[in-house]
């Protein structure tokens, strides 16, 4: 169970986060209610940190060639499936991810799907037809309901 204060350290990171990583995103966030901001928040600081991790930038910026992809979508995985276990582990994006799965009642699904989308990264694939695009864009469009329409079961209150 996380404290009052420990969410509010959270909550603080995840709007730092949001305010660094994405200007739009930061941007849309203020319109809405102050619990689904700062959901939002959470939920984008752990996205943030995923795509950091996988495309070897900070906060979006810099991609580099990571020679250690699949080391780094395995460490990403086991991260995430703690998070979505509820283990918090000191690594303030995956307790974000836990903790906003926890409130919200996020579907594992969800996170599972965009950490997919990045194992595709991470394979070389390049989608060559319709369909190979279709299996693509699916993992990351499945990621980005999370972020659609009031979170998914996600309850008011």
């Amino acid at each position: 169970m996380i404290s009052k204060a420990e969410r509010a350290e959270l909550v603080a990171f995840a709007h730092a986060s949001i305010a660094r990583g994405s200007k739009s995103f930061a941007a849309a966030s203020r319109l809405f209610d102050p619990q689904t901001r700062d959901r939002a928040c959470l939920l984008y600081a752990w996205c943030r940190a995923a795509d950091d991790l996988a495309d070897g930038q900070d906060m979006g910026h810099g991609m580099s060639a990571v020679p250690d992809a699949l080391e780094r979508l395995a460490m990403m995985r086991e991260r995430t499936e703690a998070a979505l276990a509820g283990q918090l582990s000191g690594i303030a994006a995956y307790d974000a991810l836990a903790l906003v799965v926890q409130e919200c009642s996020i579907p594992a699904r969800y996170p599972r799907d965009l950490i997919e989308g990045f194992a595709l990264d991470a394979e070389g694939s390049e989608p060559g037809n319709e369909e190979a695009l279709y299996r693509y864009c699916y993992p990351c469009r499945r990621g980005g309901r999370m972020h659609d329409g009031g979170h998914h079961g996600c309850a008011a209150g």
